[in-house]
């Protein structure tokens, strides 16, 4: 079970429970299904075995669930939420998908790295959501 806000589940075409058990403005989820990489994909323009990648995900395992249409485990469903939910504020942040996007998968001096490879952990994915909000802000990002 993993909490997300009911914004970041329709980002990933993840229809919350019918009677969602809420703590604050966080929904409770139960299960994130492998269709929720798909969408993600769709979504940030990159290949599929690289958002499995990124949520922690080996290849052969990507390709074993996908096959089979599984679950991902509660780590695995904590980082496919996390990389929603930053590429969610991006869009926010730039109005528009595609600036966003572009925003993400180049590279940053400031983070040293792009903002995409740094979703794969809790830490960078707060870096680059204090990043943002420089951005939203009118800091020079």
């Amino acid at each position: 079970m993993t909490l997300s806000k009911p914004s970041t589940l329709a980002y990933l075409d993840i229809r919350p429970p019918r009677a969602p058990a809420q703590v604050g403005s966080l929904v409770q989820v139960q299960r994130v299904r492998i269709s929720a990489i798909a969408a993600l994909q769709r979504r940030l323009g990159i290949p599929a075995i690289d958002v499995a990648r990124l949520a922690g995900m080996a290849p052969r395992t990507y390709h074993r669930r996908a096959k089979a249409n599984q679950e991902l485990s509660a780590s695995e469903a904590d980082a496919t939420l996390r990389i929603a939910r930053v590429a969610e504020e991006a869009e926010r942040v730039f109005g528009d998908s595609a600036r966003a996007m572009n925003w993400l998968k180049t590279p940053h001096v400031l983070l040293g790295a792009t903002p995409m490879s740094l979703l794969a952990s809790d830490a960078g994915a707060e870096a680059v959501q204090d990043e943002l909000t420089r951005v939203a802000w009118g800091d020079l990002a």
